[in-house]
């Protein structure tokens, strides 16, 4: 344990944002549609904080879609002899139906690579203590396919760390390793797995949406678009830093 801390602690930093300021010199924000929310707000700073909204009025579609946020970083990342990647955030009292993520993503001719951090509102919101989270890991997958849970395409767990509340500062960290995958809140190891481990080179990102019906899990119906302004519904997740550091 000793050796493996101090391997950890001579990690080489290859990027890190306090997010004092939005650059898109690092950054980029998405205008594709997810489930029932099309992406196209830009991510506001606010005292060291990355502001990621989501509205319930879409003036380009009024009572149709919802209006999110997904960021991503510019700089793609090789997996080589490991990734860390770590990210300190909150997701205050949002509304039933809604997805917070943590995750990296590539696509290529195999199909996509993905780890996930997913925090469902639907499940969150009617805990009676501890919150639950998805960690997933996708490797090669083909959404024609839809390999879902084979442990070869698909790998995902429901984990519910003791104490978490997703509303509170929070540090969670993914270990990408070239054979498993480790995920950790506050430093506590909450799932490792050999199992569908991507290994294409990746961006992080981060998104904010609601739930299309067909992932039952995550869909509430009480959470509706608006065709009127005025009744317009903003929520936030705010995401104090980012971090990725090379495992040696």
């Amino acid at each position: 344990m000793v050796i493996a801390a101090l391997l950890l602690s001579s990690a080489k930093t290859l990027f890190r944002d306090d997010f004092n300021t939005y650059t898109e010199r690092e950054w980029v924000y998405a205008d594709w549609k997810l489930g029932r929310t099309q992406f196209g707000l830009k991510p506001e700073c606010k005292g060291g904080v990355m502001m990621l909204r989501h509205e319930t009025y879409n003036p380009k579609a009024p009572g149709e879609t919802f209006l999110g946020t997904e960021l991503y970083t510019r700089p793609k990342f090789t997996l080589e002899t490991g990734l860390q990647i770590t990210a300190k955030v909150r997701v205050k009292n949002p509304p039933p139906g809604m997805v917070a993520s943590i995750f990296t993503y590539s696509t290529d001719k195999l199909g996509s690579d993905e780890i996930d951090f997913e925090f469902l509102s639907a499940q969150t919101n009617k805990a009676k203590g501890d919150h639950s989270l998805l960690a997933t890991n996708w490797n090669d997958w083909d959404e024609k396919k839809e390999f879902f849970g084979n442990k070869i395409n698909h790998s995902p767990e429901s984990v519910t760390p003791k104490g978490l509340n997703t509303g509170e500062w929070n540090l969670y960290t993914i270990r990408w390793y070239p054979t498993k995958t480790d995920w950790l809140v506050n430093g506590t190891l909450i799932r490792s797995s050999n199992e569908a481990v991507p290994n294409a080179d990746t961006a992080i990102r981060f998104n904010f949406w609601a739930a299309a019906k067909s992932w039952t899990e995550a869909y509430s119906a009480e959470y509706q678009p608006t065709k009127d302004p005025s009744k317009n519904q903003v929520c936030t997740y705010e995401i104090d830093y980012v971090e990725v550091k090379r495992l040696p």
